[in-house]
């Protein structure tokens, strides 16, 4: 976070980031990362994204709930990109995980009308088994 300790304490904010029903290790992060808004145009613009954020909530209530149960099955992917930008090859565990978080995006993306990542997905998947169980193929 960008707000020292003392300050967060002083302010409560170390109580309400714990009671916070947050169960995925990506939003987490996210939320340890958090950048503080303090100019008064930026607060504005992220109070009037929230409303909005509110309103589908209230009109989506099962996919806001299907999407929370496949969000918090993710895990970061941070090491697998690493190992990529450092030219060194993927292990089976980390193609496992790749094939997992895409499986799993795939999944939210069909469920909110978003692009779906279908070029990598056919080949982790060229069986096409609609599955995120990992597989070497001899072929």
């Amino acid at each position: 976070m960008f707000i020292d300790d003392n300050t967060e304490k002083a302010l409560g904010l170390d109580k309400v980031w714990k009671s916070l029903p947050i169960s995925g290790q990506l939003g987490r992060e996210y939320l340890e990362n958090l950048e503080y808004k303090k100019e008064k145009k930026r607060l504005n613009l992220e109070y009037s994204e929230l409303s909005k954020m509110i309103n589908v909530l209230k009109k989506e209530e099962a996919k806001i709930l299907c999407t929370k149960q496949l969000l918090k099955n993710l895990k970061t992917l941070k090491n697998t990109f690493t190992k990529l930008r450092n030219d060194e090859v993927l292990d089976e565990i980390d193609v496992f995980e790749l094939k997992y978080f895409l499986y799993h995006y795939n999944k939210i993306a069909e469920l909110w009308h978003f692009k779906m990542i279908k070029n990598l997905w056919k080949i982790l998947d060229p069986k096409n088994l609609q599955t995120y169980d990992f597989y070497i193929y001899d072929e």
